[in-house]
């Protein structure tokens, strides 16, 4: 059971970030939807912000466990190293985007090369008109040859619109002020990627990031609007909801929101953000789902 108010912390929002950015992460499991292909596996997720010029933003994120890719030695360490080449087209099946980013990396162990536990993520960042489109990703082994792929179909949405919008939800297991040079920068945050949208209990908190666009724009005095924040569990049935009046300047803020993973039992859940503008009634809303593991 949920005993706990959460914490919010609003931000203006204010950057975007286009090309590739890559790291090491720890992850607790590995997402549903993977590559098809000899090896090595590879995951895909993506979440929709508004960019500049009234485009979308929108983030892919890239997967590949260590288990999956071939290690050589390197002198003292291990080294791995793979091409990942992504192809964007339209619904016309016109090419918008395509990019090929080279990552070699070491690890200073051979027990390091064998777990699942430990992943190179990637993000890749593309400004589109609002339309559905698929994403082509091919990723090569580059010491083996070896090749995988996913082809996915995605949607810029249109936040040109006026009224009350929501971007995606976005769930991470670590948040922290952000670094010179660090990758998955947000709003002058750190906000680690979790393609499983899996949290362990070990891990005491967990952070879900959206936007929300086009607030009611009050001469000299904050935006106010409302939101419901509502835990389902994987039967359907509301647990918990927490409704906050929020005040914020501007008419585009970004919600950071902490959660402690110890509220849960193990098992599948789902949140549903709810934000609504009391002075149009709209009300509009984002769903995430996401799992609590030993």
């Amino acid at each position: 059971m949920i005993k706990k108010v959460v914490v919010l912390l609003f931000l203006t929002v204010a950057t975007n970030l286009f090309g590739f950015e890559t790291r090491n992460v720890s992850v607790p499991a590995s997402p549903t939807g993977y590559s098809a292909g000899n090896s090595p596996v590879f995951f895909i997720d993506d979440v929709t912000f508004l960019g500049a010029e009234q485009k979308a933003l929108v983030q892919f994120y890239f997967q590949m466990n260590y288990s999956e890719l071939y290690f050589v030695r390197d002198g003292e360490q291990f080294r791995a190293a793979y091409d990942l080449e992504i192809w964007v087209y339209d619904e016309m099946g016109k090419m918008s985007d395509n990019q090929i980013y080279r990552d070699i990396f070491r690890v200073p162990t051979y027990e390091e090369t064998q777990t699942a536990n430990i992943a190179r993520i990637s993000r890749y960042s593309i400004s589109l008109e609002p339309g559905d489109y698929w994403i082509l990703a091919l990723i090569t082994d580059r010491e083996t040859g070896r090749q995988s792929q996913i082809t996915q179909a995605f949607t810029a949405r249109n936040f040109q619109k006026t009224g009350l919008t929501v971007s995606d939800m976005y769930l991470s297991q670590t948040v922290l002020p952000a670094q010179a040079g660090q990758p998955f920068v947000t709003e002058q945050w750190y906000i680690e990627p979790n393609l499983a949208n899996a949290f362990t209990r070990d891990n005491p908190n967990f952070y879900i990031y959206l936007e929300m666009y086009n607030l009611p724009a009050l001469q000299e005095k904050p935006a106010r609007f409302f939101t419901d924040l509502i835990f389902y569990n994987n039967a359907g049935t509301e647990i918990a909801r927490f409704p906050r009046q929020v005040f914020a300047e501007g008419t585009t803020v970004g919600a950071m929101m902490k959660f402690s993973s110890r509220w849960f039992s193990p098992g599948d859940y789902t949140l549903t953000v709810q934000v609504r503008d009391p002075d149009s009634g709209n009300t509009v809303e984002t769903t995430k789902s996401f799992r609590i593991v030993y």
